[in-house]
């Protein structure tokens, strides 16, 4: 899989396989400029930073269980 973020009008952290098909969104909700992502390949985690609204925030590889790591301090 490979996941990316994409910050255009509408800011989403997505996932495909890697020819590009089968994309999914994880997020697409109270995001505005997500860039910085990084996994957590044993527990399938996404970490991305939002430069806009100045935090770090994780989601599953499912989009779900999304939660702020921190928050005001980036």
């Amino acid at each position: 899989k490979v996941f990316f973020t994409d910050y255009g009008q509408i800011p989403k952290v997505e996932r495909c396989d890697m020819d590009g098909q089968n994309r999914t969104k994880l997020v697409d909700s109270k995001i505005v400029f997500p860039h910085g992502i990084t996994l957590d390949l044993v527990s399938k985690l996404v970490y991305w930073a939002d430069a806009y609204l100045d935090y770090i925030e994780v989601v599953d590889y499912e989009g779900k269980n999304r939660h702020t790591i921190i928050q005001g301090l980036l």
